[in-house]
């Protein structure tokens, strides 16, 4: 049972992190230590009579009775910390965990915790198969889907009924409620007609414990609709994104930890900012590798995400490389190309089954099943042995986030030292929001070591998070972007929609993200490795031109997106602040998310597919042109000669160079257009007139204005019989304006 004295309306329950089953595995019974000191013949029974009835108390002042379930555990309640022997009923868990304290029925207080000590019933027996297999030397356990999915479900909830999910929704009071989220909590609360946040976490634990999980896997729809969408999301990430291993220590002496957070830490890489105004540090974005569930001293549960390499799947080229994109856009992306997990070596797979067997290193399906999953289908997990290396960095992360908690659970002290020694002793950074109360607990462990016997020497060192402009932009970023995303699909204007209109349905948002990603990182190494190398502008320029000739070869919807960094990266020089993940970040910039570019999406099936990422590129780069001086006046006459060059290489590169001819814009009927009224004036010797006579411009380049002035006025009619007048209107707009920049004329 997870709850104790159940009794009264107003009588206080203890609610555990922990569930008392899994704390017992780690429990011995309590016997005082006078009881074991040698006595004098006939005095020992004496003693232990009267001791019978008499509570012995715990640093923590939790009385204790002889035989009673108790485990060893690191008080860090005291201080300093004291190694104590604390009952397994009153251990890693809270006072009225549930409690609604504006009057709600004791039903309706007891109601959630009731349905878990039901579930927890029946996951003990599942728990009882992997412990027993242990005891019997087997080396795979064999569940059912069912009892798979009872324990992948049961592991969700302690992460989600645990410390930091209590932390984040016990509030009375919807402005009490601080999560990133916030406005997208307090608007699901509006339209759901909770009251306090409290009331949406219990009526989730319970969805959560009532959900069926089908094997056809309906239920992952199911759930969206039936709670909070980021939370269900959660819940679908944990259970069909990561899988489930078994590990145990291969040297008997080892011994795994237990921590009031243990199911809701994971190991992946961090980074922190902070608010250069306030002062505050604030998470800004991490990644997943491993979810941790110790079961005893010699069993943890681990969970890993699918991003990591899984060799027998691997061997099928498509899974590998969507893996390989997956990894890239979720983690390269924001921490580094090469970013590893620190349990990448650890020696775990996925369970076998009944369905799918492996042939020369590769899984395939088992002859005579069919394609889908049933109920009856089986899993074979193996008890995965781990060297002392494993076990200590196992334990090295429960220790690494242990700062909030009231515990650390171990069996034998000889084993809790050596792990001890191994986490405080090895060079280490502290930084993020907790960093202070990292270090106070550092030195308190230091001192415990050092009580212990132990001559090693800690090594820690703090440093400061990294700048950002804003903690609440930070946080406005992620409720925007949500949002943009979820309200995206529902219109066709919205970036990703414009994506899709350039892929034409080959396209791979992940793969090409992840590509113009590594094209806008190469063009940089190429022309910072360059620059440094001291290679002449000349040459440094021709490798520009080289590899931007080989980009236009490539996809538009890929170039496309390429584009808008390049765009992101020349107009916001804020970005040397760290703020959140890239995806987040650029989407929340309007200069990336909207763009005179985007019209191409729309009358590319007009375009020559050989130009169309030209026209692209042209529009970009002149959108940044005019967005970096945007008081300048490209097309004012010069009165000077100095005033004429600057004007003359301004107006030059920003209208001709970089353009071409519209007569090479690769929309047939434009180039035709073009090719008639360049005719005409050089036959009429327009371009040569008294009223064009300007210095800047050599004859080809008036040639080159004027027959753009002049399709400029035949645009609408000649493009009507392809285009509504209305988009007609938008594509002159933007060819004019930024891809084939045109002066104004009286007419305009």
């Amino acid at each position: 049972m997870a709850t104790i004295n159940l009794a009264g309306d107003n009588t206080s329950q203890y609610h555990h992190f922990v569930p008392q089953f899994l704390l017992r595995n780690f429990a011995h019974d309590f016997e005082p230590k006078d009881c074991t000191e040698s006595e004098a013949p006939g005095e020992s029974r004496k003693k232990k009579k009267k001791q019978k009835n008499r509570p012995s108390l715990d640093s923590g002042k939790l009385k204790r009775y002889p035989g009673d379930k108790v485990v060893n555990n690191v008080n860090l309640l005291q201080t300093p910390y004291v190694i104590d022997e604390s009952p397994v009923k009153r251990i890693l868990g809270l006072t009225d965990m549930y409690r609604d304290k504006n009057g709600a029925t004791k039903k309706e207080q007891h109601e959630v915790e009731e349905m878990f000590s039901k579930m927890e019933n029946q996951a003990q027996r599942v728990f009882r198969k992997i412990t027993k297999a242990l005891e019997d030397g087997d080396k795979v356990v064999c569940l059912p889907r069912s009892e798979r999915d009872l324990i992948r479900k049961f592991l969700f909830l302690l992460k989600f009924r645990g410390s930091m999910f209590h932390e984040r929704f016990y509030h009375e009071a919807v402005e009490d409620y601080w999560a990133n989220d916030k406005v997208m909590f307090r608007q699901y609360m509006r339209d759901h007609g909770f009251t306090r946040p409290i009331q949406v976490w219990l009526e989730s634990l319970k969805t959560i414990m009532t959900l069926e999980m089908d094997p056809e896997r309906e239920w992952m729809e199911k759930i969206k609709q039936q709670m909070y969408s980021h939370d269900a999301n959660w819940l679908i990430m944990h259970v069909q994104e990561m899988y489930m291993a078994i590990c145990t220590p291969s040297n008997p002496d080892d011994e795994f930890i237990l921590t009031d957070n243990s199911y809701n830490v994971f190991e992946g890489p961090n980074h922190f900012a902070q608010d250069i105004q306030t002062g505050e540090v604030h998470g800004v974005a991490d990644a997943n590798f491993h979810e941790f569930a110790p079961v005893s001293p010699r069993l943890m549960i681990v969970l890993r995400h699918f991003l990591l390499p899984v060799p027998e799947e691997d061997r099928y080229p498509e899974i590998r490389e969507f893996r390989e994109t997956m990894r890239y856009t979720s983690v390269d992306d924001t921490f580094g190309v090469g970013t590893k997990s620190s349990l990448e070596d650890l020696p775990i797979r996925k369970a076998r089954n009944s369905y799918s067997k492996i042939v020369n290193g590769q899984v395939i399906r088992v002859e005579g099943e069919h394609g889908c999953f049933t109920k009856d289908d089986k899993f074979y997990f193996s008890l995965f042995p781990v060297g002392r290396y494993h076990v200590n960095k196992l334990n090295k992360i429960l220790l690494e986030n242990s700062s909030h908690c009231s515990r650390i659970v171990f069996g034998s002290q000889a084993s809790f030292l050596r792990t001890l020694e191994y986490y405080m002793t090895a060079p280490k950074g502290i930084t993020g929001c907790d960093a202070d109360a990292i270090v106070v607990q550092l030195r308190r462990l230091d001192k415990l070591m050092k009580e212990m016997s132990s001559k090693r020497q800690s090594q820690w060192f703090q440093f400061p998070s990294p700048p950002m402009l804003s903690g609440e932009k930070h946080e406005a970023k992620f409720t925007a972007y949500h949002q943009y995303m979820k309200s995206g699909a529902e219109h066709d204007s919205s970036f990703l929609a414009i994506y899709k209109a350039f892929a034409r349905g080959a396209g791979t948002w992940l793969k090409d993200w992840e590509q113009a990603s590594r094209m806008q990182q190469l063009r940089i190494k190429i022309d910072s490795w360059s620059y440094q190398y001291g290679v002449d502008e000349v040459i440094r320029n021709r490798n520009r031109n080289l590899l931007l000739q080989m980009y236009m070869l490539l996809p538009p919807a890929r170039f496309w997106l390429y584009m808008k960094r390049v765009r992101i990266m020349l107009l916001s020089p804020e970005n040397i602040f760290i703020t959140v993940q890239p995806l987040v970040e650029l989407l929340n910039n309007p200069n990336f998310r909207e763009g005179p570019e985007d019209t191409f999406s729309k009358v590319q099936t007009i375009v020559r597919r050989d130009r169309l990422n030209h026209l692209i590129y042209s529009t970009v780069k002149n959108d940044i042109n005019m967005k970096q001086n945007p008081e300048l006046d490209r097309w004012c006459y010069a009165t000077s000669r100095m005033e004429a060059l600057e004007s003359y290489l301004i107006t030059w590169n920003f209208a001709l160079k970089l353009p071409g001819s519209i007569k090479d814009c690769g929309i047939y009927e434009i180039e035709k257009l073009a090719a008639s009224m360049e005719s005409l004036i050089l036959s009429t010797n327009t371009h040569k007139r008294p009223e064009f006579d300007d210095p800047r411009f050599s004859e080809d380049n008036k040639v080159e204005l004027l027959t753009r002035v002049m399709v400029r006025r035949k645009f609408k009619k000649t493009m009507s019989a392809r285009l509504d007048e209305g988009l007609a209107e938008s594509l002159k707009a933007v060819l004019f304006t930024y891809t084939y920049p045109t002066p104004p004329t009286m007419d305009d």
